[in-house]
């Protein structure tokens, strides 16, 4: 268990409702408790596991492909599962229009190299999810600085320039619409 404080998703972490800021999708099966102190000692509330409802069109794409066995199950349609075991989640097919039992690894954007610029280039068709590309140096801090991207309808070309001394490395996060 770790202790909750207010910020980032959180907010009256110390009062008697605890508000989830920013829940989306993502945090779907994520299990919470209350911890009450006081001079007799300390008191644990029961568990709970928040549960956030997929949007409309992400409810289709799912009926899509699961039956509704499977669709009461989170392990099977949760954002994070990977029915397939290509280990790609469902969200991100979801954003990419891909089958969530199918292998989806040739189908996912890949990038290119031309003219000195590292360029990604995907179809952002989803209303209720959002695309942002970042780029990194070092594989562990990221950020959209240095990114520029064209939009055309729902294609959307990222790219970062190749000069310099450091490797670049670009990626697409997705996460539900806020």
């Amino acid at each position: 268990w770790n202790n909750l404080s207010d910020g980032g998703h959180y907010a009256g972490t110390a009062t008697a409702t605890l508000t989830v800021t920013t829940s989306g999708t993502g945090l779907s099966g994520d299990i919470y408790r209350c911890q009450v102190i006081s001079s007799g000692g300390i008191t644990l509330s029961s568990q709970a596991a928040l549960a956030v409802n997929p949007t409309v069109e992400q409810t289709a794409w799912l009926q899509t492909y699961f039956n509704s066995t499977q669709l009461s199950d989170p392990s099977i349609v949760g954002n994070n599962a990977t029915p397939a075991n290509d280990g790609i989640p469902n969200l991100l097919k979801y954003a990419f229009d891909l089958n969530p039992l199918a292998d989806g690894h040739s189908s996912l954007p890949a990038p290119s190299i031309s003219t000195g610029e590292l360029t990604l280039t995907f179809q952002a068709i989803r209303n209720d999810v959002t695309y942002t590309v970042q780029a990194s140096t070092d594989l562990i801090n990221w950020s959209t600085q240095g990114v520029t991207q064209q939009i055309n309808g729902d294609l959307v070309t990222a790219s970062c320039s190749l000069i310099g001394a450091n490797p670049i490395f670009m990626r697409i996060v997705i996460a539900p619409a806020q």
